[in-house]
């Protein structure tokens, strides 16, 4: 599961906006995931505490990926970093996206060939460019921290990293 923040410019958390998500994903995201992982279905999560919507896309619109290339161990992630106009740590983001990766195109130091890195940048290009052309906006958002929690941050653009990551749980000692 990959989790990232949209901002509802002209749609409201139904199944037809989460429908419209599945539409932006399918034609970027389908070619360059393995075949034996399902994209889809799509939850999109609104309103807050007290007031929360939930709404899914039809699973009907789930897709199997397109790449015949078996991908390396779902833990070994590209790792996508937000980029925001805005300085500091708070307002950067990250996606660690599983299954677009295969082991001929990782190193044994977690770089990622650069033909494959072209390909996974051009993609992820072209879905921000996908979501903010779509009555969406794509954002970072913010957890409580030491200050109040602040509005979402717009991404302007997506960096793929050139080494593999893991998204590894940090553990409270």
């Amino acid at each position: 599961m990959v989790t990232f923040g949209l901002e509802l410019l002209l749609n409201t958390v139904t199944p037809d906006a989460a429908n419209s998500v599945m539409d932006i994903l399918t034609p970027v995201f389908e070619p360059i995931t393995d075949t034996d992982v399902l994209i889809g279905p799509i939850t999109l999560r609104g309103g807050d505490k007290q007031n929360p919507t939930v709404a899914e896309s039809f699973p009907e619109k789930s897709t199997a990926g397109a790449r015949t290339t078996a991908s390396i161990a779902p833990q070994v992630c590209v790792l996508a970093h937000l980029l925001t106009g805005r300085g500091g740590r708070r307002n950067q983001g990250r996606l660690f996206w599983p299954w677009l990766l295969s082991q001929a195109e990782v190193d044994e130091s977690g770089a990622v060939i650069a033909s494959r890195l072209t390909t996974l940048q051009n993609a992820f290009d072209q879905f921000v460019i996908n979501v903010n052309g779509s009555g969406f906006g794509l954002v970072v958002l913010h957890s409580q921290g030491k200050t109040d929690v602040p509005a979402p941050t717009p991404v302007q653009g997506i960096r793929v990293d050139h080494l593999s990551s893991v998204q590894r749980r940090r553990l409270n000692r």
